[in-house]
């Protein structure tokens, strides 16, 4: 998916998460694209959501 929006050249920055390293690779090089490793996803989307934003906020 990350691709596929790298595609259109967004004016905004994207950014992915994912809790493979080797995925985490691969996308250091799409453009617009900010990879962010996290390592245990949990048992409902909405947690991992949450998760995800907790990370940006902090960072």
């Amino acid at each position: 998916m990350a691709r596929v929006v790298s595609a259109y050249k967004p004016n905004h920055t994207v950014f992915a998460f994912t809790k493979d390293l080797k995925v985490l690779r691969s996308m250091n090089f799409l453009f617009a694209i900010y990879p962010f490793l996290i390592e245990s996803w949990g048992k409902y989307p909405i947690e991992d959501e949450k998760k995800a934003l907790a990370y940006l906020e902090s960072n």
